[in-house]
């Protein structure tokens, strides 16, 4: 239910709407975190992963939650395929968007302006929602910052480093 899965959700989330560490650590989950645009490819990556955890053929159904403060979440249901995906992350860009699968098997977060996003799960899940090796993640992600810093100096390094060690201490 729609309705019930809000205070569950609220659950994952710090009193700022990013996603808590510890209720990571605490279900054995790793991530992935991208400083790259949340594109077609990586959609369509997530749907399959969650089609195929659901063990299904047919589009399974997720739950968004879009917030401006973790008091107001908007819940909602989607349809798990590639553009429901790609086009509720990008249209609702001006809020924080949280999304699972009914069991909350998974989860995926993009923060309000999406200047990353943090895909979350068991190993299994994390293999075919972001088919990448751990390595070519953190490179990605540093050369990504690299670029970004050279072409906007006002961006904060520091904010973005600490997130990559708030996000991978779980050993992803």
């Amino acid at each position: 239910m729609v309705v019930d899965i809000a205070e569950q959700l609220r659950e994952i989330l710090d009193r700022d709407g990013s996603v808590r560490p510890d209720y990571l650590a605490g279900r054995g989950w790793r991530s992935v975190l991208s400083l790259e645009p949340f594109r077609p490819i990586e959609a369509d990556w997530l749907a399959g992963a969650v089609s195929a955890g659901a063990g299904c053929d047919e589009s399974p159904e997720l739950i968004v939650a879009d917030y401006e403060t973790v008091g107001k979440l908007q819940t909602a249901r989607l349809k798990c395929d590639r553009d429901a995906i790609h086009h509720h992350v990008w249209d609702k860009n001006v809020f924080h968007t949280l999304l699972v699968d009914p069991e909350i098997s998974f989860l995926a977060y993009f923060p309000r302006h999406r200047d990353h996003f943090l895909l979350c799960g068991d190993e299994k899940f994390l293999s075919q929602a972001y088919p990448v090796s751990a390595s070519t993640i953190r490179c990605q992600y540093f050369d990504s910052l690299a670029l970004l810093c050279e072409r906007e100096p006002i961006i904060r390094p520091s904010y973005f480093e600490a997130l990559w060690t708030r996000y991978t201490i779980q050993g992803s």
